[in-house]
């Protein structure tokens, strides 16, 4: 079976497109699983009671890397030899999503992880390459013929074998960034099969939109933190990464203040 984990964050399940479209998937072809790391009550756990789909958290925000965790020790107990697709709450699913997908798991069951194709106005941003000048893809097809080795991906719409997690969980002391491709580091060094799926999904992503510098301080708060912990034995990588952030966000807010951030303890 497959189980559809999807992690909210101070959204109504009725207003999240990635819920809307869960319901006009095949019922009978997945379990759906909702992780609520709302600050407040948002009423889904009764909207996940009427139509039938399980419900965990709602006490806070606990980081996405706690929301996985405590799912997988949940769908690993009753079915080790089943998948978890990972889903943000903000990812356009095609109504044939899992059909599709269940069709390509029946027919590689050798493959331990499947990337769909992210796109965002008309553009494929996951997968991408990990190291190269000409990072993002011009095509699906050029998408598809790359090396899964030197792929990176956002954890949504990832497909993953749950017999991945007989020995693995994901790092708590990430909070939210770089989780996805702590993951994807780990699993190349396991030597796990990857592959990406022919399958397109729109991801409504408004991480790149300039908000308020309030939060956008809030925001690169946990960038940095999370960074610390990715790049931990690569520090030239931290700074070059980091940097290249406070540097953006410097300029786009005409704030000293994440460059500050960049330095402190």
């Amino acid at each position: 079976m497959i189980h559809a984990i999807i992690v909210l964050y101070n959204v109504c399940c009725a207003d999240s497109v990635t819920c809307q479209r869960l319901q006009k998937q095949s019922v009978g072809l997945l379990d759906i699983i909702v992780y609520d790391n709302s600050e407040r009550d948002y009423g889904n756990r009764d909207f996940c009671m009427k139509h039938g789909w399980r419900y965990l958290g709602g006490a806070g925000n606990k980081g996405l890397s706690v929301a996985y965790n405590a799912v997988i020790d949940l769908v690993y107990r009753t079915d080790p030899n089943g998948y978890i697709c990972l889903l943000d709450d903000d990812t356009a699913l095609p109504d044939n999503y899992f059909a599709k997908l269940q069709t390509y798991v029946d027919v590689n069951p050798a493959v331990d992880i499947m990337l769909p194709i992210l796109v965002q106005h008309e553009k494929i941003i996951s997968p991408c390459r990990e190291h190269a000048r000409q990072r993002y893809f011009s095509s699906e097809s050029e998408c598809l013929q790359e090396q899964p080795q030197n792929l990176l991906a956002f954890n949504s719409g990832m497909t993953i074998k749950l017999e991945v997690y007989e020995n693995y969980r994901y790092d708590e002391r990430i909070f939210l960034d770089g989780l996805d491709h702590a993951f994807m580091r780990d699993m190349k060094a396991r030597k796990k099969q990857i592959a990406v799926v022919p399958i397109q999904c729109e991801h409504r992503f408004s991480g790149g939109q300039k908000g308020n510098v309030e939060s956008a301080i809030f925001r690169f708060g946990i960038y940095v933190k999370d960074s610390r912990v990715l790049y931990e034995k690569q520090p030239i990588q931290y700074w070059y990464m980091v940097g290249k952030r406070a540097l953006h966000l410097s300029v786009m807010y005409k704030k000293i203040r994440f460059i500050q951030m960049l330095f402190a303890e």
